[in-house]
Order: structure tokens, then C-alpha cells, then sequence
């Protein structure tokens, strides 16, 4: 990390991403940890560090992680933290809090991991976090709202989930912070 801090203002070309193609996610973990991509369409791959390239040189180059269907891409990833729960919502406002006896087993790159969430149609997962105390949701109308976790169903399973915030298209869930408590 050392000289990544030393990056002039302008910044410096830390990925090559090929023409025709964008990052969408970018994470930080130990070589010992293991870390999720997950999918607009809800799959989920739990990968180990030691198979992810690490970014060791600036301009270094993307290589395919998780195996996605033509109408399914890449959305986000995050460190894998063994027996925690987890929240996964969508842009339409649905949330599953899957529980830590749900383990994601670890696959290979190039896998098409699990389905970690059913998704609606038109609708995409918008993140997915260990689960906090409580959660504050942000909508691209510039709404918000915070909800206590445990007000989320829990599941071991597949699941669509439940409607956390109403809005109405084409609104979205823009984000997700996790909270250590909601102040009555």
C-alpha cells in the first residue's frame, strides 16, 4: 500500500480496464481473507485472496472472477467474514438478511457461485453487507431511512426478501451504511 500513498493528485492508472468495459467494485483485504462478487442478478461467488490477483503495480491488468449469464454482470464485492450475517438489497427497496448458518462455500475463479437473493425482474441487487445493529438506506430521490436489522427476515435459503422502503420508479436504493444503533 506504501506506494499507492504517494499517487500525485491527478491520480494514476492503478487498473487496466479494457475498452468496452468498466470497475464497478473495488475491495481491500488480507491475502488470508476470502472476499464476494456478487452479481446484478443475485449470484454470489466467495473467492479466496491467494486466487484474486493482487494490485501490486500500477496498470495491472482485470481477469475474469465469477462466470455471468449475457443479461447478468458484476455489481459489487467485499471481504467474507465467516459466521456473520449478512443483508443483500435491491434498487427496488427488498432486503434479505441471510443468516450465518448460511455459509457461502468457497469456489474457484471462473465459477458462477450461488443465487444469494431471488431478484425480480428489472430489479438488481444494490448491496450486500455484514449485517450492523441497524442500517441507513439512501434513494437516488435524496430519501432515506433507518431501520433496525432485526426488522429484516432472516433466511438459510434462496429467498426474494421483504420491502424495507417504498419508492416509486425510477427511484432507487442508491446505498447501504451499516449503523451501530438508531437513536430513539
Amino acid at each position: 500500500l506504501e506506494r499507492f500513498r504517494r499517487i500525485p493528485l491527478e491520480g494514476r492508472q492503478l487498473i487496466a480496464v479494457p475498452e468496452g468495459e468498466r470497475l464497478v467494485s473495488a475491495c481491500l483485504c488480507s491475502d488470508q481473507s476470502d472476499i464476494l462478487l456478487v452479481s446484478a442478478q443475485g449470484k454470489a461467488l466467495r473467492l479466496s485472496a491467494k486466487d484474486v490477483r493482487v494490485v501490486t503495480s500500477p496498470g495491472s491488468a482485470l481477469y475474469t472472477g465469477m462466470a455471468l449469464a449475457d443479461e447478468d454482470h458484476a455489481i459489487l464485492c467485499c471481504p467474507y467474514e465467516a459466521n456473520t450475517e449478512y443483508l443483500i438489497i435491491t434498487r427496488s427497496g427488498r432486503a434479505v438478511r441471510r443468516a450465518s448458518s448460511a455459509e457461502i462455500t468457497p469456489h474457484g475463479r471462473g465459477s458462477q457461485g450461488v443465487q444469494g437473493m431471488q431478484v425480480g425482474v428489472g430489479d438488481q441487487i444494490a448491496a450486500l453487507l455484514p449485517a450492523a445493529p441497524a442500517i441507513l438506506l439512501v434513494a437516488t430521490s435524496g430519501k432515506g431511512l433507518c431501520i433496525q436489522t432485526d426488522s429484516i427476515s432472516l433466511t438459510t435459503g434462496v429467498a426474494k426478501g421483504m420491502g424495507i422502503i417504498k419508492l416509486r420508479p425510477p427511484h432507487a436504493v442508491l446505498a447501504v451504511v451499516g449503523m451501530e444503533n438508531i437513536e430513539k
